[in-house]
């Protein structure tokens, strides 16, 4: 009967070291599965942080693209408002000097070769100015002819632009 106990309880530690093994065999499993998890979940992170910092990575590039577009842009207007301010100043600059111009077309022009012959259109103009009885005091800036020197003495005489120091001196006035 002893021997029958003994093996009685051999047998059952047997069964029971056998349990446990298994228990412990799934334990183990278990564990492996967990450090398999925890080893994904930690590569996902990495990914997740590396995915994040090359997003601000471009945040930061876009950012800085954005600024200089911006400035550029404000670039372009600024250059754009102050070059219709100079096209607008330059208008009225030749306006202003159109003011004070008149045109004579008729007005005789000497033929000579020689400059000081020629100067006479000054001369010429203050008689058409008597002529025509201008009442108050003109003064004349520049007498230039416009256009090619006629070749022949038959040819028409080049129009005159007579330039005034003021627009109220203006013939037309």
């Amino acid at each position: 009967m002893d021997s029958t106990d003994l093996a009685v309880k051999a047998k059952a530690d047997t069964t029971v070291v056998l349990q446990l093994e298994k228990r412990l065999q799934s334990l183990e499993n278990k564990l492996h599965m967990n450090s398999e998890m925890l080893q994904k979940l930690e590569k996902e992170e990495a990914d997740r942080h590396s995915l994040n910092c090359k997003v601000e990575e471009v945040v930061a590039m876009l950012s800085d693209k954005c600024d200089e577009w911006k400035d550029s842009i404000t670039n372009e207007i600024v250059m754009e408002k102050i070059q219709s301010k100079l096209n607008a100043d330059d208008i009225e600059k030749g306006q202003e000097k159109r003011r004070n111009s008149v045109i004579i077309f008729g007005l005789h022009e000497s033929g000579s070769p020689e400059a000081e012959v020629r100067v006479a259109d000054v001369d010429k103009m203050q008689e058409v100015m008597k002529g025509i009885e201008i009442k108050h005091e003109c003064e004349i800036r520049k007498v230039v002819r416009l256009g090619k020197r006629a070749e022949t003495a038959d040819d028409k005489p080049r129009p005159l632009n007579v330039t005034f120091g003021s627009e109220k001196t203006n013939l037309m006035s």
